[in-house]
């Protein structure tokens, strides 16, 4: 008989499992556990890394690649990896209830690139709102109501003092040192999306942005940020950095916007990448060689603008078939009735 998902309750939250290892592809799906239509608290699954690859736990960087949320309650997803062995690791989509509300997730995909422990030319990291806001909560009164810092109070009006102390930042920044490792140069830095925490409502729009700024060798500005009349509860991305020279290794971000204009919504928008032109020639040579594979193309979201009356169903795709020495093809998929006006990608190549 096959086996069946494991579903356990406990305080209210439902959380299933699937109970046999998925292969590391560097992508996961809440839909290989359960159905979008059986929506649950947390959503499991263990990924086993080839044999013999890693003798201590490696380092992960995550993100979302879709998520498909109700708007019902708040929009609500967070993206968690435990239990890091050499042999494997646990990933969990989840979603949660408070006194905003209560987020329902359907479904959502998971990406994410691994690196051995100490590996210095690569470095992983995480920016949470809570690192930005708990900086904020330490200023004086007079300092936040003054909007000093790197938090900016959503629609706040210097003479609305109760605003600006309920309102939720719209801006949220902290500038990040590269640990153990000084690049010679700025590196290449990408971000995606792994938790989110959007008010919903009223028809007010979900839009959400990671990005990073000012990036120099040692250090970098990493933002998550909203804009408009939505409202950013909370929020989380990982960033991953390398040197922009590194072999067999392209990266870079696309966007709905490369190819049309927000207020020309559609469900699906189709562009193209092109690769720098060193990893082109790699990737030529490798082909007359008669050794051609595909580079795997790694992408999360990095940035969604869309319409509140209905809920948030968008994705990314690449498929392997498109991807070849030059470059390759991305398309936005929005699903259901969720309109998209824009969408943002960070993605990494790796052709090693």
């Amino acid at each position: 008989m096959p086996h069946r998902p494991t579903t356990s309750v406990a305080s209210g939250a439902t959380t299933i499992h699937h109970p046999q290892p998925f292969a590391d592809t560097g992508h996961f799906s809440t839909l290989d556990v359960r159905e979008r239509t059986f929506p649950t608290t947390r959503t499991c699954g263990t990924i086993r890394f080839p044999q013999d690859n890693y003798h201590e736990p490696p380092n992960l960087a995550a993100g979302f690649s879709a998520l498909d949320l109700s708007n019902e309650g708040p929009l609500r997803a967070n993206l968690v990896g435990t239990s890091i062995t050499p042999e494997s690791f646990k990933i969990t989509v989840e979603t949660w209830k408070d006194k905003h509300g209560e987020g329902t997730l359907y479904a959502a995909d998971a990406v994410w690139i691994e690196r051995k422990r100490g590996a210095h030319e690569c470095v992983f990291g995480q920016f949470d709102t809570r690192d930005a806001r708990l900086k904020l909560a330490q200023l004086p009164e007079n300092e936040k109501l003054q909007g000093r810092g790197k938090v900016r109070t959503a629609h706040a009006r210097s003479h609305e003092k109760q605003a600006d102390l309920v309102a939720p930042p719209s801006e949220n920044s902290k500038t990040i040192a590269f640990p153990k490792v000084q690049f010679e140069d700025p590196p290449a830095v990408i971000c995606w999306l792994n938790r989110l925490d959007l008010a919903s409502g009223g028809e007010r729009n979900y839009r959400i942005r990671a990005s990073a700024s000012n990036i120099t060798a040692t250090t970098f500005e990493a933002h998550l940020d909203t804009w408009g009349d939505s409202v950013l509860y909370g929020g989380a991305m990982s960033y991953i950095a390398f040197p922009t020279s590194k072999k067999y290794v392209d990266s870079g971000m696309f966007s709905t916007s490369d190819v049309r204009p927000w207020h020309d919504p559609r469900p699906v928008t189709r562009g193209r990448v092109k690769f720098r032109q060193e990893m082109v020639e790699r990737l030529s040579r490798r082909r007359q060689r008669g050794r051609w594979r595909p580079p795997t193309v790694l992408a999360g979201l990095n940035m969604l603008d869309c319409a509140g009356n209905a809920g948030l169903s968008v994705r990314v795709e690449i498929k392997e078939d498109e991807i070849d020495e030059e470059g390759f093809w991305w398309e936005v998929r929005a699903g259901g009735e969720c309109t998209c006006y824009a969408a943002g990608v960070g993605w990494i190549a790796l052709g090693f």
